[in-house]
């Protein structure tokens, strides 16, 4: 059975069917992750621009005077928190830009030991990336690749040559997860589906294909038996008709030939 040209041909036409529903649905969920990667980069770059990075730099390094103490001195100092509150303050003016979500979030870490301060969704630990390791050592480093778990930008606020402050924005990537997993469900659920009908449209296919060569193999026989009537000359256009009237001409030849040669005989 499984050397059947029949099934030959079904094998190959449902392996076709589902080779190009996978290399469509996998372009697609490719592109679908593409969009989400680049609309984190765009977002990034919409909103960090020169005059922002300038701001947020003023911001964390923003100095106060206490009101004046009992003694004649003027301590001027840096107020850390108030330093995170104006930070915090642009970030969040910009929260829609940059698609702020409980899966997409910013951090205000410590330049120093890589504390959070502070964090949009409440988070008190981060993973040390290496987006975040790079700001921390003075680098502003973005991570969109998509063979990575989630996207991350981190910007370093310098005072002087030291990293004050690191803004760190990352992206769990749990809204495109779920987008391509149903995506990859619905996948396999076509693909459970088009392996049903392509096989059996396959099977009625190749049906067609090697009934006429079963029937014109069962002539063939018959004519090498002698029986010259065995084949029926076929109006149809196809190779098998044309397979089958070539073989009539063939018989009908030899039949010549053979009475010719008894007739010089006699």
């Amino acid at each position: 059975m499984f050397k059947s040209i029949r099934w030959k041909i079904t094998v190959i036409f449902v392996l076709l069917v589902l080779a190009t529903e996978l290399f469509i649905g996998g372009f697609n969920i490719l592109g679908v992750m593409k969009h989400y990667h680049d609309d984190f980069s765009n977002s990034i770059n919409e909103v960090f621009t020169e005059d922002i990075k300038n701001d947020l730099l003023a911001a964390a390094n923003e100095i106060s005077i206490p009101a004046e103490s009992t003694d004649t001195s003027i301590v001027i100092e840096e107020n850390s928190q108030s330093n995170i509150n104006l930070i915090n303050n642009i970030l969040s003016s910009h929260s829609g830009k940059l698609g702020i979500t409980s899966s997409r979030y910013y951090n205000i870490v410590d330049g120093s030991s890589g504390e959070i301060l502070f964090s949009s969704n409440g988070s008190t630990t981060t993973d040390a990336t290496p987006s975040l390791m790079n700001a921390l050592n003075g680098t502003e480093s973005k991570e969109t690749k998509l063979t990575q778990s989630y996207m991350d930008y981190a910007f370093p606020l310098h005072n002087g040559d030291a990293v004050k402050y690191v803004i760190y924005i990352k992206d769990t990537c749990q809204m495109q997860n779920s987008v391509t997993h149903s995506m990859v469900t619905i996948l396999l659920i076509l693909l459970l589906v088009s392996l049903i009908i392509s096989s059996i449209a396959g099977s009625i296919i190749s049906k067609s294909i090697t009934d006429p060569i079963k029937q014109l193999s069962v002539q063939a026989k018959k004519l090498a038996a002698g029986d010259i009537n065995a084949l029926q000359k076929s109006d149809s256009k196809d190779e098998i008709a044309d397979l089958t009237n070539s073989l009539i001409n063939l018989a009908h030849t030899r039949k010549q030939s053979s009475d010719q040669a008894k007739g010089e005989k006699n």
